[in-house]
């Protein structure tokens, strides 16, 4: 797919994911499950085998798939060419459905005549406050704008923001921060990390969407998850690049989609120690008006390659300021002895020894010390043994 935006360099995160995703008390999520990788793609395997056809079948009228197929070369490359070169998430959103979304609901609707009745649908929040950075499809029954049992989401955001690497962490987070309360001895952080908010983010999706499956995509790299019945507990793939085979991205898709329909053969999300409360007790997300303003990132520190003064003066400090003092460290003795003095001395290591000569009382002397000791020796017990211990 041809993009008009720069991606971030390989193993780098974008630093432009920012979601208006706050810490709130109504998020349950609490720990993040992997989903073995090797048992998943040997279940979707004997799915496809199994359900899926190996010959021509009959599709329904008006649809028809459109990923290229590899033996008809150039097959449907002149509807993507149609689509353009997207430079926004909007632009990106018919790449995900003329592609592999057309391709998936036809193989479907022509296979299993229970889900002719739903499709994918753009889903259209008024309060998704994120909508140049994150966009959604619901599998939903047609033709209801509030489908009362939806059965899967699928989060989208364009490769230039969520990139490889952001994916990845999105994958391998174990835990959600929880939510700390005003007065908490350890204060909330005011932002989330970047893998937390697109998690936070999916998380209020799922739920406005009373649904507990989702997959998330940035197009060139797929994640397949969902969550626990009480959602406090969220389950996760690995990442499927698009050109994964064995099984393929449409294959996955199909699987997943199955899997959230509860169709035969395929997965369940797995059980866990929840409150009771939490599995009856619908949850409620609060609108969110206010926009959070994020600190200006200058640059990953991953691009220091310890050659130049760049990470050190992002933490606020200057090599030639120790420059004598590390070398004193090493064995040798600094350049100038008379600086070296002054560096250690002043500052808070002066001030603090002057505080201690101030508090510090002297040690008395022979005759005190012996008066005292005497005081103490005839000292009367005004306390009956054994009183400490009640």
């Amino acid at each position: 797919m041809p993009i008009a935006q720069q991606l971030p360099s390989t193993g780098h995160k974008s630093h432009a994911n920012k979601l208006q995703i706050v810490p709130g008390e109504w998020r349950r999520l609490e720990g993040i499950q992997p989903m073995p990788t090797a048992g998943l793609i040997r279940n979707v395997t004997k799915w496809t085998d199994g359900y899926l056809p190996k010959n021509d079948t009959d599709l329904l009228p008006n649809e028809r798939p459109t990923i290229p197929c590899p033996v008809l070369v150039g097959f449907a490359l002149t509807d993507a060419e149609r689509l353009g070169v997207p430079n926004t998430t909007s632009e990106l959103v018919p790449w995900i459905i003329h592609l592999p979304i057309q391709t998936v609901q036809c193989v479907l609707h022509a296979v299993f005549p229970e889900t002719r009745n739903y499709s994918f649908s753009l889903y259209n929040d008024p309060q998704n406050l994120d909508g140049d950075l994150f966009q959604s499809l619901s599998w939903m029954r047609d033709g209801e704008d509030v489908d009362p049992d939806p059965r899967l989401v699928l989060a989208i955001q364009p490769p230039w923001i969520l990139s490889d690497k952001d994916i990845a962490m999105f994958s391998k987070s174990r835990a959600f921060p929880p939510y700390k309360k005003s007065g908490h001895m350890f204060p909330q952080q005011a932002e989330l990390a970047s893998e937390h908010r697109v998690w936070g983010k999916v998380y209020d999706l799922c739920v406005k969407r009373r649904t507990r499956w989702f997959v998330l995509t940035s197009y060139n790299s797929w994640v397949f998850g969902a969550f626990s019945e009480g959602w406090t507990f969220g389950f996760v793939t690995d990442v499927f690049r698009r050109d994964a085979y064995g099984p393929t991205i449409a294959q996955m898709l199909m699987f997943w989609i199955a899997s959230a329909m509860q169709m035969k053969d395929t997965v369940c999300v797995p059980k866990v120690p929840e409150p009771v409360a939490h599995i009856f007790v619908p949850l409620v997300i609060p609108d969110q008006k206010a926009c959070i303003e994020f600190k200006s990132v200058t640059g990953s520190e991953s691009h220091w390659d310890g050659k130049s003064d760049d990470a050190p003066s992002s933490a606020g400090v200057e090599i030639s300021d120790v420059g004598s003092i590390v070398s004193g460290m090493m064995g040798g003795p600094p350049a100038d002895t008379i600086q070296y003095g002054v560096m250690v001395r002043q500052g808070p290591l002066e001030n603090w020894l002057k505080d201690q000569s101030r508090s510090v009382a002297l040690p008395p002397d022979a005759l005190q010390l012996e008066q005292i000791v005497k005081k103490v020796q005839h000292a009367p017990l005004e306390a009956h043994l054994g009183d400490w211990m009640i």
